[in-house]
């Protein structure tokens, strides 16, 4: 038994399973870096024009950031986790992978929604902290 279980690991190249962690964290920060750059407005100095909202800027750079980030996470662990003894490991990896950054992505939006002053709510509460300082 313990024969087979050596076996089966010495067939398998674990240099992929070894490099995936320092692959992805380093497609993080290509990642990261790319949707940093991204993040300009269309607002040029000469032209007078209304300013641009800047959580619309944020989140145009939010979404290339995801979009990149789930073709980045499901490339490199296809060519890093893909072995013939499992030949679907690899994308259930990278199905755990895009469920967090979705995660992720839906946290920034609840954020956003209890954040963010065009959202009623926010405004109602700045409105009443306003008025409950006034009686104080």
């Amino acid at each position: 038994m313990i024969h087979r279980i050596l076996s089966f690991f010495l067939l398998v190249d674990l240099s992929g399973f070894i490099l995936f962690p320092l692959v992805v964290h380093s497609f993080d920060l290509i990642v990261s870096s790319v949707g940093i750059f991204s993040n300009r407005g269309t607002h040029e100095t000469r032209v007078i024009a209304p300013v641009e909202d800047p959580m619309t800027i944020l989140q145009k750079g939010y979404s290339i950031m995801i979009v990149l980030a789930i073709l980045a996470f499901g490339l490199s662990s296809r060519l890093l986790l893909y072995t013939n003894q499992a030949p679907s490991a690899w994308l259930n990896i990278s199905l755990c992978g895009l469920i967090c950054i979705i995660t992720a992505y839906i946290f920034v939006w609840i954020a956003m929604y209890y954040t963010d002053y065009k959202h009623e709510l926010v405004r109602i509460l700045a409105l009443f902290n306003s008025t409950a300082m006034g009686l104080i």
